[in-house]
């Protein structure tokens, strides 16, 4: 690996990832692959390393709830079970792309150092920015082939300013308050721009009051009339719609959407399904009439149904009376009827 600390540790985002740089760099079981979407779910503070962890795989049991054969049995290669391995390492280097998945993966890997009492100065960034030798922007290492990665900037250690933008992305990023998403840019201006645009997709997250979804569920209501009825296409046309953005979430997570808003616990669900409702391939999704009223402009699932979203540390949920709106960038709370 010229270039790089042979006994280093290496942190890598995704299986897809992985797999592209064990062809291309090394096949070493020196590689930890980080799992876990932190672009979705709650993202709340640490109490203890035990109870968040639990919180996220509970989270992801929902997700793939739908799934008997969908396994969550902890990886040997993953973050949690390495815990031993990067405290003790000397030297820990962290792939990342630019999107807000990779982007919060840093974030989180800084915490975590911090949680296990090591110096999270021993992390060095490789960060893919552009499509080597300089083509277009990399929003996921899962783009990469084997020989782009190779082509790998240097490692580099982050500089203070970058670090204390990390941290303070973390602490938006689980904060119950979302009024602090609207203030990152202004309390780190020397942050990157992919962190400051990761951030400020959170306001994503947050229903708008015309329509009572939040940005994805929308895309993905309007993607079912226009690309439907088949799963596979819907999700397919949403992700590819707004990939450039590099807000990214999954194809899992938006099957679970769908699904969602499909369900018959909801007084007056948006889509009706047929087929398996177990995967993609097998299921299909139509508009109901308030769904096709919600895609015209014409009509609101809140307060016919309703509101449950996570936005990082915050519960958007008009049961809890946490109702929040975001209206124009601007994030504001509404009292619930």
């Amino acid at each position: 690996m010229p270039g790089l600390d042979p006994n280093a540790v290496h942190v890598i985002n995704g299986d897809s990832a992985a797999g592209t740089f064990q062809q291309a760099i090394s096949s070493s079981v020196r590689t930890v692959v980080s799992r876990d979407v932190l672009s979705v779910g709650p993202i709340r503070s640490f109490s203890d390393l035990q109870s968040w962890k639990d919180a996220r795989i509970r989270f992801w049991r929902d997700v793939v709830a739908h799934d008997q054969q969908a396994d969550l049995r902890p990886p040997q290669n993953g973050v949690w079970e390495n815990q031993d391995r990067l405290r003790s390492a000397r030297r820990i280097y962290v792939w990342a792309a630019t999107g807000n998945t990779d982007q919060f993966m840093v974030a989180f890997l800084l915490e975590l150092m911090e949680r296990l009492d090591t110096d999270p100065g021993k992390i060095e960034l490789v960060e893919f920015q552009q499509v080597p030798p300089a083509g277009r922007r990399v929003v996921q290492l899962g783009e990469l082939d084997a020989t782009q990665m190779r082509m790998h900037p240097p490692p580099r250690e982050l500089s203070m300013d970058e670090w204390m933008a990390y941290r303070g992305a973390w602490r938006v990023l689980t904060s119950d308050d979302p009024r602090h998403v609207t203030g990152f840019d202004s309390d780190h201006p020397n942050a990157t721009p992919w962190l400051r645009l990761a951030i400020r997709h959170l306001l994503r997250r947050y229903p708008v009051r015309a329509t009572g979804l939040d940005f994805w569920d929308h895309a993905l209501l309007k993607n079912v009339r226009e690309r439907g009825p088949k799963a596979a296409r819907i999700i397919g046309y949403a992700m590819g719609e707004n990939m450039d953005g590099g807000d990214l979430v999954g194809d899992t997570y938006f099957f679970w959407r769908l699904l969602h808003l499909a369900s018959p616990t909801l007084p007056r669900p948006l889509l009706t399904m047929s087929g398996g409702g177990v995967s993609m391939q097998d299921t299909n999704f139509e508009l109901t009439e308030l769904g096709m009223q919600v895609c015209d402009g014409k009509g609101s699932s809140w307060p016919a149904n309703p509101v449950d979203y996570w936005a990082g540390g915050v519960h958007v949920s008009s049961a809890e009376n946490n109702l929040w709106f975001c209206e124009d960038g601007v994030v504001r709370r509404e009292i619930a009827p």
